[in-house]
């Protein structure tokens, strides 16, 4: 096969030119300190590399909720403390309250306490987040989850669980609904009732003096009656609030489990990224010297090309 002086030009200047692509395609990964510069340097790598970067905002994204979710459950969780400890305080009262000896006078001073205690408990009920939004009024966040009316406090939000997914296989309860955490059950022959209108009717009893039910008193057996079913209620209102925190407190501990092993899957789809595109910069400076050395013998051998005539022969 004859080789003509075309030809050889024309191999020559593509083998000039394709070192000079390899130049440039190595100063690119220099100057941006990536291996894979751009997808088709690497076709394969690229789309592994776009594949975890989509897992990993993923992740990213669970983080997110995990935290909003956190949020939430802290803010309830912090009120039901207050909640906690208002119970005890109204139950240290009733069974002072439940003592014989006390004088009208005494009973009152109890009732003003829990009259505080009372106003006090329905504010937490209606606590808000950082938003502004009523913790416990199920989806109905921007209306008071409790409103005081004529015949007693009432239950003004709804009964929608709200959820947040925190992990790709976990959506999490992240809201506590007020009936279900103030609202007391009937048992035995105490009728239903909740935590507001069990302290009301304590008030009520303990404001009014003790004799013979006419001309506004009360009698021993119905004051009676009514401190022991306050007590009981309290009791029970007690334990509602004990199991919702223990839920809760269950969700947070959740939660910081799922956050350890979210910031491990994080690392690791970092660490596969930074493996597949990141530059080894000592291999990529030995290539850049090995590619100038073969780009100036192309150069050199494409001007002994163009020398070649035959006028030069003669």
């Amino acid at each position: 096969m004859r080789i003509s002086t075309s030809m050889m030009f024309e191999l020559s200047r593509n083998a000039m030119q394709d070192r000079q692509s390899d130049l440039s395609e190595i100063g690119l990964q220099l100057s941006t300190g990536k291996r894979i510069a751009t997808p088709s340097s690497d076709p394969r790598a690229a789309g592994q590399v776009l594949l975890t970067q989509q897992a990993n905002a993923q992740n990213s994204q669970f983080e997110n909720s995990r935290i909003t979710a956190q949020q939430q459950l802290a803010t309830q969780d912090s009120v039901l403390d207050s909640v906690t400890n208002l119970i005890t305080r109204a139950k240290s009262l009733i069974v002072q309250a439940g003592n014989g000896t006390m004088s009208d006078v005494d009973r009152q001073s109890n009732a003003t306490e829990l009259e505080g205690l009372y106003q006090e408990a329905l504010g937490l009920a209606n606590s808000q987040d950082g938003n502004g939004n009523y913790v416990f009024a199920g989806s109905q966040t921007d209306q008071p989850a409790f409103v005081e009316e004529a015949g007693g406090v009432t239950y003004n939000g709804d009964d929608v669980v709200q959820s947040m997914r925190v992990d790709a296989s976990r959506n999490m309860k992240i809201n506590r609904i007020g009936s279900e955490v103030f609202d007391i059950g009937a048992s035995g022959d105490d009728p239903a009732s909740s935590l507001f209108n069990s302290l009301k009717s304590a008030i009520d009893v303990l404001n009014q003096p003790l004799g013979d039910g006419a001309d506004g008193t009360v009698t021993s057996e119905q004051y009676r009656a009514t401190i022991d079913r306050t007590n009981r209620q309290l009791d029970q209102s007690l334990d509602n609030v004990l199991t919702v925190r223990s839920s809760i407190g269950s969700n947070l501990n959740e939660i910081d489990a799922l956050d350890e092993i979210g910031n491990t899957r994080s690392l690791n789809y970092e660490t596969q990224i930074s493996s597949l595109q990141d530059l080894d910069y000592s291999e990529a400076i030995s290539r850049y010297s090995v590619s100038q050395v073969g780009l100036q013998a192309s150069q050199q051998l494409f001007t002994r090309v163009q020398e070649l005539s035959l006028f030069k022969m003669l």
